[in-house]
């Protein structure tokens, strides 16, 4: 874990966990490369889609963040692969998206994270009755899957369906 001490805890975790997530799928299939420095998380994926190929985890000091950012984005372009560059309340230096729009990245969205301290959690959660968690257990249940995890983008992420 990078520790990020000018972070709350619960802040610090929400953000692990989101970069833990980032590359966990990538780390072990064959062909796709993690590259985590602990200054820069970049993922790719090898598909031609921005949802599974990130630069993300900034943690980079002012002196060399313009080079290192401008390699992430090269390596990109190199491979012809679309990406997204994802940037989190602990990403460093302070000016970092300013940086990446001068390395010609656009702002295009924006995403809020939700947390709660787990001993605030509720013994029995509303409508926890109803809910049914399983583990897809089948060719047509991970199909399933995929095409409702593809139908979270506009138009429907193609990348989802080959990656599931």
């Amino acid at each position: 874990m990078v520790t990020t001490s000018f972070l709350n805890p619960l802040m610090e975790s929400m953000e692990e966990n989101l970069q833990q997530h980032v590359g966990f799928v990538q780390r072990s299939v064959p062909g796709m490369t993690v590259l985590d420095d602990n200054g820069l998380l970049q993922v790719d994926s090898g598909l031609s889609s921005d949802t599974f190929n990130k630069i993300t985890r900034a943690r980079l000091r002012g002196t060399d963040a313009d080079r290192r950012i401008a390699e992430a984005v090269a390596y990109f372009k190199r491979v012809r692969r679309p990406f997204a560059c994802w940037v989190g309340p602990g990403s460093r230096p302070l000016d970092i998206e300013k940086r990446l729009l001068e390395h010609g990245l656009e702002n295009t969205e924006a995403a809020i994270g939700m947390a709660m301290e787990l001993f605030n959690f509720p013994a029995k959660p509303d409508g926890a009755r109803q809910l049914t968690v399983r583990r897809a257990a089948s060719p047509q249940q991970i199909t399933d899957f995929a095409n409702v995890f593809a139908s979270n983008w506009e138009p429907p992420d193609p990348a989802v369906l080959t990656l599931l």
